[in-house]
């Protein structure tokens, strides 16, 4: 299938390769096998810093940037960076993904579906927006739900 005739996709998540997590790694795996067959697939995410709040070798934390990553388009912006640890600087961490990714929503290809994947929470404030500006469907992807998993590790 041609790009120019496939269906696109946006997926929009806070975590996405190089960083080393399980959405990380479940998303790269998604849009690697969506794009074999034939969708044309766009990202938005962050730029990689987690754990340690700090951006990864090679990266810099500017207002927008994009990658060419296995057959699909990384677009990243910048966000406010803190470590894996402490809950307010890391609710600040996560909620200043919000106004970058809506800002460059202008930049992005029309999808004709979005995926979001959560958590974090913020993310499905983006992807409403984002649905909303598109006019197109929003799957959410919850893979767990964040009060429960934060009291089980303390």
């Amino acid at each position: 299938m041609s790009q120019k005739n496939s269906r696109r996709v946006l997926i929009i998540t806070d975590r996405f390769t190089p960083e080393i997590s399980a959405p990380s790694t479940r998303l790269h795996a998604h849009a690697k096998c969506w794009t074999e067959r034939g969708w044309a697939v766009d990202v938005l995410t962050c730029v990689p810093n987690a754990p340690r709040g700090k951006t990864y070798e090679g990266y810099k934390n500017l207002r927008y940037q994009t990658e060419w990553m296995d057959g699909f388009t990384v677009h990243r912006v910048a966000t406010y960076m803190a470590a894996n640890t402490g809950t307010f600087r890391r609710m600040v961490d996560y909620f200043s993904f919000n106004l970058p990714a809506m800002g460059v929503f202008g930049k992005l290809p029309r999808p004709d579906v979005i995926l979001a994947s959560l958590p974090p929470i913020n993310v499905a404030y983006i992807a409403q927006a984002a649905a909303r500006t598109f006019g197109v469907p929003l799957v959410f992807e919850i893979r767990h739900l964040s009060p429960a998993s934060i009291r089980a590790v303390g």
